[in-house]
């Protein structure tokens, strides 16, 4: 009973929190990469990459108040020792929106919580290795000079909180927003933020609900990314797009479940196939119950998922010239999927 009352708990909020039309999103998408494209833009940037160039995208760390309602507190070593590796290794890190959570707590309680990972990215700030992008749950940053005060005293020098990147590789363009754009209950929706501040937060605290714990309310996160990959197929050769906000990992079009079912046809092993299969079982309630595994025609759209699971995961993407790797940390680093023989296959597939 008790089950079942935090998963009605959890759609009903949802419905308040998430609500993609596609025509809003494409619509929204597509003048932010009009805008990004243009120099004289504040909105977005474009960045010409070297192939020697590493880019780390997180997002969706949701960093809280340190109370019940924090869903990042599980995944902060995870996080830190990510930082740690892509720091080293020379990679320049993209937060690709809602790293702190602004809905619920003030940034400077999230600050004093979460100082050793905010420390952390400082690394990449003073460095030259850091890109700040806002999303719905941190859009404060892009309309309080006060709050984006705060956060520049911290890093110790002025932060540019964007819209939208666009990393532009030879060959490779990947087009980078949070992906709340278009949402009519999540783009700047003040009742959405009062909902979740007063209603959802609390709920949280008293009944200890992750919003990631529980997956009844995913319909609407599988028709958002549906409707993001829709659009991304749709633009020119070369063309992918990066985003978060769903807290659902997507890789070259495909989920983690719609890679396991393509990977299951083709296993040799009886070993092979008991794995897949027992992992299937156990992911197979991140999904809606009526979910068929997808094969899109175009893997142009990736999401980086989120750093705030509640088991202590968290997973984000790795971008180079050679490719893109959608990489888990917990104890350490795990390649879910990506190679360089993928992306280049991925070249030719786009062409036709």
């Amino acid at each position: 009973m008790a089950a079942s009352f935090k998963r009605w708990l959890v759609g009903l909020i949802n419905k308040w929190s998430s609500s993609p039309d596609e025509s809003k999103v494409h619509k929204a998408l597509d003048e932010l990469l009009k805008d990004t494209c243009n120099s004289e833009s504040i909105r977005g940037l474009a960045i010409p990459c070297d192939p020697e160039s590493k880019w780390v995208i997180v997002s969706d760390q949701h960093k809280g108040g340190g109370d019940r309602a924090d869903d990042f507190l599980p995944a902060a070593p995870a996080y830190l020792k990510a930082l740690d590796y892509y720091y080293q290794n020379g990679f320049t890190l993209i937060n690709n929106g809602d790293a702190e959570e602004l809905w619920e707590s003030n940034l400077k309680k999230v600050l004093s919580v979460h100082h050793e990972s905010l420390l952390a990215e400082k690394k990449f700030y003073a460095a030259g290795r850091y890109y700040r992008l806002f999303g719905n749950h941190d859009e404060e940053y892009a309309v309080k000079n006060a709050t984006r005060q705060t956060l520049d005293e911290l890093m110790g020098g002025k932060l540019w909180f964007y819209e939208a990147l666009l990393l532009q590789f030879p060959d490779q363009q990947y087009f980078i927003a949070h992906g709340h754009q278009g949402d009519i209950r999540s783009d700047g929706n003040p009742f959405s933020k009062w909902v979740v501040a007063n209603i959802w937060s609390p709920i949280q605290r008293l009944l200890k609900i992750s919003i990631n714990s529980l997956s009844d309310s995913l319909d609407n996160i599988s028709l958002h990314n549906e409707i993001m990959y829709r659009w991304s197929a749709q633009q020119q050769v070369g063309m992918n797009l990066v985003a978060g906000h769903t807290h659902q990992p997507i890789f070259q079009s495909l989920t983690h479940f719609d890679q396991l079912i393509i990977r299951l046809e083709k296993v040799t092993t009886e070993e092979e196939r008991n794995h897949i299969l027992s992992e299937l079982h156990r992911i197979r309630n991140q999904f809606p119950k009526d979910y068929q595994p997808r094969r899109p025609e175009k893997p142009t759209y990736y999401n980086s998922g989120c750093c705030c699971f509640d088991d202590g995961d968290i997973t984000c993407l790795e971008i180079t010239a050679s490719g893109v790797k959608l990489v888990k940390w917990k104890e350490g680093r795990v390649e879910l999927a990506g190679n360089e023989e993928i992306q280049r296959k991925n070249k030719g597939r786009n062409r036709g």
